[in-house]
C-alpha cells in the first residue's frame, strides 16, 4: 500500500533494511517483506545480516539516475576529476564520496567463494533458531514469562511479570478503591516492573551466554529484546541463554513470593 500511494504521489520510497533486508534471501523471509521489489531504494547493514566487516553498507537504488542528477557537478567537473568512458560507472558521479576503500570486495569476495547459498542456509536456520525460543519462553508462563512481541523474522521481545506482581495488581483492581487505581499506583507498578525486567536482563547478560537489550515500547512498557542473528551464535548456546532467562525469572519468582 506504500508503495501505490507513493507512486501515486510521485514520492520517493526509501526502505530501511539495514538489519531485515537480507531475509529476502530466504522462502520466508520473502514472505514478511513482500513489495520489497517497490522500493525505489534500499539499504542494507551487511555487517548485520550478512556477518560481513563492521561499517560495511549497501545502498541498492532501483534507477540510479536519480544519483547522478543528485551528485555529478556534471559541466562545472574540475580538470583533476576527469569522468569515465561512457557506460562505465564512475562512483563519485553516485554519491558524496570521492577517494574510499574497496568496501564492495568485502561482499564480492564472499559471494564469489561460497556463493549466496552459505547466507541463505545461515538465515533460515536463525529463523528456525527463534522459533526454538518463542516454544521455550512459552513453557515458561508459569514463571511470569510472557512474549510481548512476536518474532519480526528473528527480533522479538519479551518480558516478565511474576505472579505475585501481577495477582496484587489484580487484587487492587478488584477492590476497586480509587487509591488503589490512581496514576501513581499505576506508575509505581510499571516501575516494579521496570526493574524486575532489568535485573532479570543482567542476570542473563551476566551468565555470559546470550546478549539481550532493553526497549520501551510507545505504550511506556518497559521490555527485554533479543535479536537471533550473531555469526558466532550457535543453536546450542542459544537454548543454554534461554535457560538462564528461565534461571533469572524463577529467580525472581522466589524474592517476589
Amino acid at each position: 500500500r506504500l508503495a501505490a500511494v507513493s507512486h501515486r504521489h510521485g514520492a520517493w520510497l526509501h526502505v530501511d533494511g539495514v538489519y531485515g533486508a537480507a531475509f529476502n534471501l530466504t522462502e520466508r523471509g520473502r514472505q514478511q517483506l513482500a513489495g520489497l521489489e517497490e522500493a525505489d531504494s534500499v539499504a542494507i547493514d551487511l555487517h548485520k545480516s550478512f556477518f560481513l566487516p563492521q561499517a560495511t553498507g549497501l545502498l541498492m537504488v532501483r534507477d540510479k539516475r536519480h544519483l547522478r542528477q543528485a551528485f555529478d557537478c556534471g559541466g562545472e567537473r574540475p580538470s583533476f576529476l576527469p569522468g569515465l568512458d561512457e557506460g562505465e560507472d564512475n562512483f563519485m558521479e553516485l554519491s558524496p564520496d570521492l577517494t574510499r576503500p574497496p568496501y564492495g570486495l568485502r561482499l564480492w569476495f564472499p559471494l564469489q567463494l561460497c556463493g549466496a547459498r552459505r547466507w541463505r542456509e545461515a538465515l533460515d536456520k536463525r529463523l528456525d533458531w527463534t522459533d526454538e525460543v518463542v516454544a521455550e519462553l512459552r513453557r515458561m508462563a508459569h514463571l511470569g514469562v510472557e512474549l510481548v512481541t512476536p518474532p519480526s523474522l528473528t527480533a522479538l521481545t519479551f518480558r516478565c511479570v511474576p505472579p505475585s506482581t501481577s495477582a496484587a495488581a489484580q487484587a487492587g483492581a478488584d477492590v476497586g478503591n480509587e487509591a488503589d487505581s490512581t496514576p501513581e499506583t499505576k506508575q509505581q507498578q510499571q516501575q516494579r516492573l521496570h526493574d524486575l525486567n532489568r535485573r532479570l536482563m543482567l542476570f542473563v547478560i551476566q551468565r555470559g551466554n546470550i546478549f539481550l537489550s532493553p526497549t520501551t515500547l510507545p505504550c511506556g512498557t518497559f521490555v527485554i529484546r533479543m535479536c537471533v542473528l550473531h555469526v558466532r551464535l550457535t543453536r546450542e548456546r542459544l537454548l543454554v541463554g534461554v535457560r538462564d532467562i528461565g534461571d533469572g525469572a524463577a529467580e525472581i519468582q522466589r524474592a517476589t513470593s
